[in-house]
């Protein structure tokens, strides 16, 4: 097979789309009973900290897929870095697909495989990028029929699929390495911080019962106090005559991730935000999901947003008798969280009353230790961070190269008989 470029041909010819299963909540369950639910942030890059569904019972005609065949997103984010959603053509899953996925079906004729790998490359994927629609969230079903593909000849199909499935094996272990050592550097970070702020830095400081079953030992020099009493809790927020040409810097709860932060701010008037743009806050409150509370989506807001408004969605913490960064590091503890999420109510959406976190009992130790604790995790943190960003760096680049390399195979720019190494 020498180098050669095939024609252009609509996906219709050569496979058919098959959407994903709408289930409500309470046909979902978190305990792993019958096959995962894949939704969307299963396929989408860094996405972490987002617990899996199942369905106990699957209904006729629902959406399976095994880890050999692929799925693609035509409804979710645009993300140059690559963390997007839409766009994205997954395989190695195995279970019943959600809403916005669509199963790849390859028709008669064409090599089951390969479908899958010519949507993945870079011809299908700026397509449906510059074609999607939706200034937020992208959708593009409406040209998933005429996402262009090369079509090569059958026997070239196959030559292609078994080059492919042997390289990009290779990388996906490559991927699947880091991916478990940011995992293992997270759950590292999670220990460093609910030790810190629950035991404190003295490994030898005397302890005594704190009275709370998920605390357990505390310093003897620290008290339990609850989150209302060292903190207000939604006491600022956007009057109702704020004029509509008023430019605000607005954060949703898809714009917070659990170790880093907020990560997107969008500028809009007033009158252009979504009625849920009320809340203000200042640097130094702490913003904690009270939807969807298993996402983890905890955030201290920076020196450099004083002019931020985020979503009803969140419970605004103001810090009062606590240091910002130590009340940060409590929220971001496992057993803070894990009573959160206990709490919650719902099953695809568990939701919590913001004025029940601020009854939640907390440790609280002295000004002077407060402030130690919460530089020594800044600094702990800060290096595991490092590793981790470092792992997500070679992901990004491994995916680059899978990306590449699938491009080049299936627009007949290498020769996979003799693959350069």
């Amino acid at each position: 097979m020498s180098k050669k470029t095939w024609p252009l041909v609509a996906a219709k010819r050569l496979c058919r789309f098959e959407p994903g299963t709408h289930l409500a909540p309470e046909e979902l369950s978190f305990d792993p009973i019958g096959p995962q639910y894949i939704r969307t942030h299963e396929i989408g890059g860094f996405q972490r900290n987002k617990d899996s569904l199942y369905v106990p019972s699957v209904p006729a005609g629902a959406a399976m897929v095994l880890p050999e065949d692929g799925i693609i997103c035509f409804d979710g984010f645009i993300n140059s870095s690559g963390s997007g959603t839409i766009g994205q053509v997954v395989w190695g899953l195995d279970g019943m697909v959600g809403p916005s996925l669509h199963k790849i079906i390859a028709h008669s004729g064409v090599d089951p495989r390969y479908p899958k790998y010519a949507l993945a490359s870079h011809i299908s994927y700026n397509f449906i990028v510059s074609n999607a629609r939706g200034a937020i969230a992208q959708h593009a079903g409406h040209i998933a029929n005429d996402i262009p593909i090369p079509l090569p000849p059958l026997s070239e199909q196959q030559a292609i699929c078994d080059f492919l499935d042997q390289s990009s094996g290779k990388i996906d272990l490559l991927i699947a390495e880091q991916a478990q050592l940011i995992a293992l550097l997270q759950e590292k970070r999670q220990a460093v911080i609910s030790h810190a702020v629950t035991k404190g830095l003295d490994a030898s400081a005397p302890m005594k019962d704190s009275g709370i079953s998920w605390l357990g030992q505390m310093p003897t020099g620290w008290e339990v106090l609850s989150l209302k009493t060292v903190a207000s809790c939604n006491d600022d927020v956007l009057p109702e005559d704020t004029t509509p040409d008023q430019i605000i810097e607005y954060v949703e709860i898809s714009d917070v991730e659990a170790d880093r932060g907020i990560t997107r701010r969008t500028a809009m008037a007033f009158g252009d935000a979504p009625s849920r743009a009320r809340r203000r806050v200042r640097p130094g409150d702490v913003l904690v999901s009270t939807v969807r509370t298993y996402l983890r989506a905890i955030a201290t807001v920076p020196e450099d947003c004083d002019a931020l408004v985020v979503s009803t969605g969140f419970a605004v913490f103001r810090p009062r008798r606590i240091h910002p960064w130590f009340l940060n590091y409590v929220f971001h503890s496992e057993y803070l969280i894990s009573e959160i999420i206990a709490r919650s109510v719902g099953v695809s959406y568990p939701a919590i009353n913001a004025s029940e976190i601020a009854r939640l009992p907390i440790p609280l130790p002295p000004p002077a230790e407060q402030r130690a604790i919460a530089a020594f995790l800044d600094r702990e943190c800060g290096k595991i961070d490092t590793l981790i960003t470092e792992a997500e760096r070679a992901i990004a680049l491994l995916k680059e190269r899978r990306l590449a390399l699938i491009s080049a195979a299936v627009t007949g720019k290498i020769d996979v008989r003799n693959p350069p190494r």
